[in-house]
Formats: structure tokens, C-alpha cells, sequence
């Protein structure tokens, strides 16, 4: 190869590269493997085309059905407060940067839906359990939902639960 030619595929590889790289990162078409800690879980998962796979979250988790539960209900939180932080920082909306990882949070936010395990010792629960337990349902199920009716509910049920331990 002469010099000129050697030129040329160096200018070629250097255009190229950095417009195959903003492709990649736009399409978001290579697996990526995400561990963040949250609510003192270590929430890992992965994403893909933008998307967040939901067999993925806590899966390193799941021989332990308690812990892995913990560990869901952190991620549910993780997605919901990752939206919630993109949609109010101020900047470039428009830059695909900013739009594909807030629309991928958002997502999950509203459609991950965490493994819930109750462990209880096999006798019958008296009314005040079963408020809290209902309180706490209702918590869980709120969470990352702007449903105000669904808020309404987790809020009287709550306020029950509490009127009732005194």
C-alpha cells in the first residue's frame, strides 16, 4: 500500500468510528450490564435496544426468594427515581443522550412489577396485620404510579393501619 492509500484508510477509519459509535449509542443495540446500589441493594440489571430486561433485574438474586424480593422492590424505586430525576434536569431534552435513557426508566418505572414474598409463620393473622400488610400493598403498588386514586387508597388504607396500633 502506498502512502496516499494509507491515508486515505486512516481518514476513512477515523470518520467512521466515532459515526458508528453515535449509531451503537443511539440504537442501543449491544447489551449492557448495569449494578447500582439503592435503598442498600445492589440492583443489578441489563439493557438492551433501550429496554430494560425485566428477567435480568436481581437475577443473581433469585435462589434467595427474600432477598430477591428486596432486591426488586429497590429496583422498582431505582426506576422510578431515575425518571423521575431525568424528566426534571433542564438541558438539551431533544439530544437522544438525554431522551433514550429517561424514556427507558420511565418505562420500567411503570412496568417493572417487583417480586413481592411474604414470609409469615402460619398463624392466623389478627385484623392490625392485615391493615399493615394492606397498607404496605398499596405502597408498593404506588410506587413509580401517578394515579391519584391508587394514592388516595395507599393513603386511607395507611391512615387506618395507624389508627389501628393505638
Amino acid at each position: 500500500m502506498d502512502a496516499l492509500t494509507l491515508t486515505f484508510s486512516a481518514l476513512i477509519s477515523a470518520i467512521s468510528s466515532p459515526m458508528v459509535n453515535q449509531v451503537k449509542g443511539l440504537v442501543g443495540s449491544e447489551l449492557q450490564s448495569v449494578s447500582v446500589m439503592h435503598e442498600g441493594y445492589e440492583v443489578s440489571y441489563q439493557y438492551q435496544n433501550w429496554i430494560i430486561r425485566t428477567k435480568s433485574v436481581c437475577a443473581e438474586n433469585k435462589h434467595n426468594l427474600a432477598t430477591y424480593s428486596r432486591c426488586t422492590v429497590a429496583a422498582k424505586s431505582l426506576f422510578h427515581d431515575l425518571c423521575k430525576e431525568l424528566t426534571e434536569q433542564k438541558g438539551n431534552n431533544r439530544d437522544w443522550r438525554y431522551r433514550k435513557p429517561k424514556d427507558m426508566y420511565c418505562k420500567a418505572a411503570v412496568s417493572f412489577k417487583p417480586t413481592v414474598a411474604q414470609l409469615s409463620s402460619g398463624k392466623s393473622q389478627n385484623s392490625s396485620e392485615k391493615l399493615k400488610i394492606r397498607c404496605n400493598q398499596l405502597i408498593i403498588d404506588a410506587m413509580g404510579n401517578d394515579d391519584p386514586q391508587l394514592a388516595r387508597k395507599r393513603d386511607q388504607a395507611c391512615r387506618v393501619y395507624e389508627r389501628s396500633k393505638r
